[in-house]
């Protein structure tokens, strides 16, 4: 029989640096087996609530665990440029000897996106709306772990916006 795997969601809004790392040192030393984090600019709901940022957070946490797998639950697609995500993923994944768990979302907060001054609201409605010019291609990333194949998606919504829009699947 396969063992079950244990997470624990960890959203790091109200905690100090060294309060999360204790938390995550703490489950990575009684066996869990994953941590997820959030990717939000701020705490959903509450932007005036200290929140800490998910991918730096994240390397952090690998860098000074043993075993635990750490992720993000998910990352949003409308913070990073597909190739810079993919090469930050990569690179994180080699750091931790595999790791990393990689997830990734539409980041359909509108007013998170709204508050930081962003377009990236309009651009999902775009989307869903059904945009134009889509088109796919896939790429093979070396992983600690054996290769790792990504689709990256890259739709060019001008219809409204004239704006571009890219999101990776793992």
């Amino acid at each position: 029989m396969t063992k079950p795997e244990i997470g624990v969601y960890l959203p790091q809004m109200g905690f100090t640096y060294d309060q999360i790392l204790h938390r995550a040192q703490r489950c990575d030393q009684l066996g869990i087996d994953s941590l997820w984090l959030y990717d939000h600019l701020y705490g959903p709901g509450a932007p005036d609530y200290p929140s800490m940022e998910a991918w730096t957070l994240a390397t952090a946490l690998l860098s000074r665990t043993e075993r635990i797998q750490v992720g993000h639950m998910v990352l949003c697609n409308q913070f990073r440029h597909p190739v810079v995500l993919a090469k930050m993923a990569t690179t994180l994944d080699q750091i931790s000897a595999g790791r990393l768990r990689l997830g990734i979302g539409s980041g359909s907060i509108e007013d998170e996106h709204d508050r930081m001054g962003t377009v990236a609201s309009r651009r999902l409605a775009a989307l869903m709306r059904g945009g134009s010019g889509e088109s796919e291609m896939a790429c093979t990333i070396p992983r600690a772990r054996g290769p790792w194949t990504a689709s990256i998606a890259y739709s060019a919504i001008r219809s409204r916006t004239g704006l571009d829009s890219y999101s990776i699947a793992g």
